[in-house]
């Protein structure tokens, strides 16, 4: 359950930068100081993703096993066909490197969830 938990926190920091609402004139920190920021809108389905993560976390914290309706619900929103994690990509002619380089990590992360999601389906069987 660790290594699933793990795998949607890594999945969410990839999304959160692309969640922000940040207004004209806003500073943000960017580490070592608060800076000017560029206006940004939130990409509507990298938030839905980044909540639906989120949500996703609480739920399985605590957890040791899953009930075979939870593995197939996780099976079927994140690796399914169209609509599923596994359909989704960030807008990369719109948001730039930054959108190329998340959906690279992205994409390792849905192999791991993947693979991740096979091993349980070997322990409810």
């Amino acid at each position: 359950m660790h290594q699933l938990i793990d795998l949607l926190k890594q999945a969410s920091a990839i999304l959160e930068p692309f969640t922000r609402n940040v207004r004209a004139g806003t500073r943000v920190y960017d580490g070592t100081r608060y800076a000017p920021a560029s206006p940004q809108s939130p990409e509507p389905y990298a938030l839905a993703w980044w909540s639906s993560f989120q949500t996703t976390i609480a739920l399985l914290d605590g957890l040791e096993t899953l009930k075979p309706s939870q593995l197939d619900y996780l099976r079927h929103s994140l690796c399914g066909g169209m609509g599923s994690f596994g359909d989704f990509s960030l807008d990369e002619a719109r948001l730039g490197a930054s959108a190329t380089k998340a959906n690279r990590e992205l994409n390792r992360i849905r192999a791991s969830l993947y693979d991740t999601l096979k091993r349980f389906d070997a322990k409810v069987a």
